[in-house]
């Protein structure tokens, strides 16, 4: 799957944990992504920016 800067994907950490995020880099196969670790709703949006590759990406659709 052809991915690029800015879209919106599912991060999978090396736990198994899966984030929400956006595409912030690409440097040649690796992936710089901005996660939300915040898991509350009441709670500001917390990001991290974690480094990845395609096979931990998953496309996410948004206002379907």
């Amino acid at each position: 799957m052809e991915f690029k800067k800015g879209d919106f994907v599912w991060f999978t950490y090396d736990t198994k944990e899966v984030y929400p995020g956006r595409i912030a880099e690409i440097d040649g196969d690796d992936y710089t992504v901005e996660i939300c670790t915040n898991k509350k709703k009441s709670s500001g949006n917390e990001l991290e920016r974690v480094k990845g590759k395609a096979n931990q990406l998953k496309k996410r659709l948004i206002g379907l």
